[in-house]
């Protein structure tokens, strides 16, 4: 994800806390110590969590979305989420602004720890360089050394990206099954005039689980066994439809040994025999046709 000449990425792996970071695409390092190392590397904790008096946090992010645009301009990902091996099992989806990630690493103080037995605190913003790190400069190499010091120990921001809600879209919660994957068809325009995304969730089992997310609504509509249920869903791609072919789109799925793909609109595999089992479906891929009956 690029803005601002920056490039944004979040962090999949398996650590603590997940992250996204940012660092400019024409850094090319510092001097002496930063020599050929990024001196505008940052990174903020993204926070997917249930709140509370004690928030429930789904700290390990799995996969993230294409970059989504709404006809407004404003700029989200939909990310997947897990809990650590060790704890209560759970999976969430949650979304996140990029005007929120921009946020956290524009004017978010900076976490610090004076030492490894000291807490890590916000560092009061007279402490900062002059040169706020993270900038992005026409010439990494000028950058002062006050300024790379700094960079060295301090890259993390104190205030975490918050979720688009204050819920995640989606949880789940079965011990045997967790979430991998995610992909999505934003901007659908159901019959009724509503704007909804369509959201394709893969899992541990072999599944892929057919989200409607509108607004601070989030629905499963369908269940689509794909793999043998010890066969993890690995990867999820959506192939749009074109314009003068609506029914072209199709999912493409992928396991760790082998690709499927079926078409996005899959109103026949439901077998809604009338006008009210095809309202039922909530598909917005699906209508029916009164004319034609």
């Amino acid at each position: 994800m690029k803005t601002s000449g920056a490039v944004e990425y979040m962090n999949c792996g398996k650590s603590v806390f997940s992250r996204v970071a940012r660092v400019c695409k024409n850094d090319l390092g510092g001097t002496r110590s930063l020599n050929a190392k990024w001196t505008s590397f940052l990174k903020a904790r993204l926070n997917c969590s249930v709140p509370g008096l004690y928030p429930f946090h789904f700290t390990q992010i799995q996969s993230v979305s294409p970059l989504i645009t709404s006809p407004a301009g404003e700029e989200r990902v939909f990310a997947v989420f897990n809990t650590p091996e060790n704890s209560i099992t759970g999976s969430a989806v949650c979304s996140f602004s990029m005007d929120d990630i921009r946020d956290s690493f524009d004017s978010s103080p900076f976490k610090v720890q004076r030492d490894v037995n000291s807490n890590w605190l916000p560092l009061p913003q007279h402490q900062e360089p002059r040169t706020r790190p993270g900038k992005c400069h026409q010439n990494s190499r000028d950058l002062e050394d006050e300024h790379l010091n700094f960079v060295k120990e301090n890259i993390l921001m104190d205030r975490s990206v918050p979720s688009i809600l204050e819920t995640p879209h989606y949880i789940k919660t079965n011990p045997h099954e967790r979430l991998t994957a995610i992909a999505a068809d934003p901007g659908l325009v159901t019959t009724g005039g509503e704007v909804v995304d369509v959201l394709y969730v893969g899992t541990t089992r072999g599944r892929v689980l057919k989200l409607v997310s509108q607004g601070h609504e989030t629905t499963l509509i369908e269940e689509i066994q794909l793999f043998p249920l010890h066969v993890s869903v690995t990867n999820i791609l959506v192939v749009p439809q074109t314009v003068d072919n609506p029914r072209s789109g199709r999912l493409v799925v992928l396991s760790e040994h082998e690709v499927k793909s079926f078409p996005l609109a899959r109103c026949e595999a439901a077998d809604a025999t009338s006008c009210g089992s095809c309202v039922g479906l909530r598909d917005p891929y699906c209508a029916w046709s009164v004319p034609s009956q």
